[in-house]
């Protein structure tokens, strides 16, 4: 007796993608994995410093190579003067994940840095405009990042407490602000 699955192969043949396929897809890229925007015709000359490192990483082994990659990239582009960078780490999460399988790979990237790669952590929605007030969702994303830290690192010098916003337009009010507020320092 044959199996329903070989009895299928003949009508679905493997599919074999032509040369010209094969490189098309060499050099397609997705907005939102691996993709660094960078702001240097901002009107605000603070903004100008800024470049933002966004991957739509939304499982445990996505966030690992988002984290490797982010990793890549500020070796790449660290000054020999690194009093001269501060890193913002954003983080915004959608449907019922869980925060400290996301978070874990980045807290073990901002730990391999002494005395932390991340400067700043801001926690945010999805959400373009501003909610009433902070979802308790945010809330126990921020909690974990601060218990992942806590439980991974004994250094009071890697901590940095989340801050939690209430849109991903206030996260990037934050991150001018600090770019304001740091007029020699790229920002990252």
């Amino acid at each position: 007796v044959e199996s329903p699955s070989s009895l299928l192969l003949p009508l679905f043949p493997a599919f074999k993608p032509s040369g010209q396929s094969l490189e098309a897809l060499k050099t397609t890229s997705f907005a939102g994995r691996n993709q660094i925007v960078s702001f240097e015709d901002h009107h605000l000359e603070s903004m100008r410093r800024v470049r933002l490192f966004v991957d739509g990483a939304h499982t445990a082994e996505s966030m690992q190579t988002t984290a490797d990659w982010f990793s890549q990239e500020v070796q790449l582009s660290r000054s020999t003067d690194e009093d001269k960078k501060i890193v913002v780490f954003i983080f915004s999460c959608t449907h019922d994940r869980n925060p400290e399988t996301l978070l874990r790979p980045v807290v073990d990237l901002h730990l391999r840095s002494s005395p932390g790669l991340f400067q700043h952590v801001i926690i945010s929605p999805v959400s373009l405009d501003a909610t009433d007030s902070a979802s308790s969702k945010q809330v126990a994303w921020a909690e974990s990042w601060s218990s992942l830290l806590t439980t991974s690192s004994s250094s009071l010098s890697s901590s940095v407490d989340p801050l939690v916003v209430r849109s991903v337009s206030e996260s990037l009010e934050k991150v001018q602000e600090i770019a304001a507020q740091n007029p020699t320092k790229d920002i990252d």
